[in-house]
């Protein structure tokens, strides 16, 4: 059960979803995934902190333009959120968002990759990020969809000290892996042709049931965009929340009876 105190640039770092009614989002969440959202902060913006345990998991925050869509954002760790950002645009990325103090707990950026993959960037101060990992309720895999993943990681391992390894055979399964120090941090693939809404970073949080945590999405009010299936590394599926913000869950093969994420909650 990992608790992260820091993360090594590069690494995803932090993740949170935007949504029109924060407090709407926070419940549905926390009864899928165990999780206690805090009281959005007024002087944040109403970014809440949703947590595993009193160890910070993920944040939720208000959309902040007309037209903006709920969706998870992923941030990568770096060590100077200046220097990531003009590389960003050095490398073919683009800027959304140029870097700017969060108080005092970090310095962000947002952009987009040369493929379109829109991530946030972040340099902690005293938010230093996930707190818990690997564990149920919080945060166990990210991964990039795009119609150019192999642009991706070119992109991606000029920003930071990233190894790329193929994982599929680069036909049939064209899937590829982002690692630091022989250590997996990440996976890309190849955009299918027939769902191009699936494009950009995705989340997945551990659960110890997936199979329930699927019945209760939908009774919660979420939606399964893809049902429970088998994989290599567990059981996972993919949901979004009332707002329509893609997420997966994975049940992994080695994951804790219990705890939260089981699902028990709300099947």
């Amino acid at each position: 059960m990992p608790h992260p105190t820091s993360h090594a640039p590069g690494t995803v770092s932090w993740a949170d979803v935007a949504t029109p009614d924060v407090a709407v989002a926070a419940a549905f969440y926390a009864e899928l995934l165990g999780w206690d959202v805090d009281d959005p902060d007024p002087a944040m913006g109403g970014y809440a902190n949703a947590c595993v345990d009193g160890r910070r998991v993920a944040g939720l925050m208000p959309l902040v333009q007309e037209g903006q869509p709920s969706a998870w954002t992923v941030y990568l760790a770096t060590d100077d959120a200046d220097r990531t950002a003009e590389a960003v645009t050095a490398g073919g990325g683009r800027l959304v968002v140029p870097p700017v103090d969060v108080a005092d707990l970090g310095r962000m950026a947002v952009a987009t990759d040369p493929a379109g993959g829109f991530f946030g960037l972040w340099q902690p101060g005293t938010h230093t990020g996930f707190q818990l990992t690997e564990s149920p309720g919080g945060p166990g895999w990210f991964e990039l969809s795009s119609a150019d993943h192999h642009r991706a990681n070119t992109f991606y391992t000029g920003l930071f000290d990233l190894g790329v390894d193929q994982a599929g055979d680069g036909d049939a399964v064209d899937y590829t892996v982002l690692t630091q120090d022989g250590r997996m941090v990440a996976g890309t693939t190849t955009l299918p042709a027939d769902h191009p809404e699936r494009a950009g970073w995705q989340v997945y949080f551990i659960v110890t049931d997936a199979d329930a945590v699927v019945a209760s999405a939908t009774r919660l009010g979420g939606t399964v965009l893809s049902p429970a299936v088998d994989s290599p590394f567990g059981r996972m599926a993919e949901l979004a929340d009332p707002f329509g913000a893609r997420f997966a869950v994975i049940t992994m093969m080695d994951a804790p009876s219990d705890g939260a994420g089981s699902g028990s909650m709300g099947s």
